[in-house]
């Protein structure tokens, strides 16, 4: 018996979805580089129309992520956080040939324009540190993996010529241990994966590379992605909201170590940038403006290395 059509198979989900629904239309999001993320509008037996999302992975060595991201998202909406609402998860294959979870389609838009730009670097701030100061007892997260030693992987990733200085400086601090207590981290917040309705956030996507550890994973990651999509000035006042953001929770947040994720999360974009599927003028501005965060880190942890 064959495999089921994207189009059969949405069909019978509208009907497990809401009995007597019609499939009205389906179409894929863009964005994503490794899930397959489609909108379904459905008409239930009453006439009402309702749009959900189907997110799913075709590599066969992420298919538990459908899984651990559906019951991650439930833990999240518990707590009212503003992450979509979870509707269903299916790993059975019968009606498509990977693992996928439902949620509702939410109304908004990734655009940040320069003149709100403020407004959601606050926002963007307060809900990071939000997420980063719950203690992890009182989310009934999923197993998730842990968060990637920094050093390991920035001694991995770095270009064959790297400075040998700085490769020195940071063999120096193997085995690396974190100075912050472990949090839940979003492993991929940048503003393309936050909707904006009227200002604010109304839902905060893709957990897929959700992971237990150090906060500053997640704030030097945003750095570099704020610095792609504006500058360097956005990137500083995020950074700076977010701390006094975090302050007020009452949580602690060491920064020394911020250098090392820096050079992590840089160097392995450098490393991987290629897979991604970007048009090539993209591909070159992204390498050169990460090649140059890359150097400033790297500077930082020299000039902390030569201290007195």
């Amino acid at each position: 018996m064959s495999a089921p059509s994207v189009q059969d198979a949405f069909t019978a989900l509208a009907q497990r979805l809401a009995p007597g629904a019609t499939l009205l239309r389906w179409r894929a999001l863009e964005g994503g580089v490794s899930a397959l993320v489609h909108a379904l509008e459905l008409r239930d037996a009453g006439g009402e129309a309702r749009r959900v999302v189907v997110r799913r992975h075709p590599d066969p060595s992420r298919f538990e992520l459908a899984a651990r991201e559906h019951a991650l998202l439930v833990a999240l909406r518990r707590v009212g956080l503003p992450v979509p609402a979870p509707r269903l998860l299916d790993d059975s294959r019968e009606l498509l040939p990977e693992p996928f979870f439902v949620m509702d389609f939410v109304a908004g838009s990734p655009e940040v324009s320069r003149d709100m730009l403020p407004a959601a670097l606050e926002a963007m701030a307060r809900f990071l540190a939000e997420l980063h100061s719950r203690p992890l007892a009182t989310l009934e997260l999923p197993a998730l993996p842990a968060r990637e030693d920094p050093v390991a992987g920035a001694l991995e990733h770095l270009p064959p010529d790297a400075d040998a200085e700085l490769r020195a400086a940071l063999g120096r601090r193997a085995p690396w241990s974190s100075r912050n207590a472990a949090a839940l981290c979003h492993g991929d917040y940048w503003p393309q994966n936050i909707l904006w309705r009227g200002g604010a956030i109304a839902a905060v996507l893709d957990w897929e590379d959700a992971a237990i550890g150090d906060p500053l994973s997640d704030l030097a990651a945003c750095r570099l992605e704020l610095l792609h999509a504006y500058d360097d000035a956005a990137a500083e006042r995020f950074s700076a909201r977010y701390l006094a953001a975090l302050g007020q929770t009452g949580a602690r947040l060491d920064i020394t170590d911020l250098t090392i994720w820096e050079l992590f999360v840089s160097s392995a974009a450098l490393a991987h940038m290629d897979s991604w599927g970007l048009e090539r003028a993209r591909l070159e501005r992204m390498r050169a403006t990460t090649t140059r965060f890359m150097a400033r880190a790297g500077r930082r942890l020299l000039a902390r290395e030569r201290a007195p």
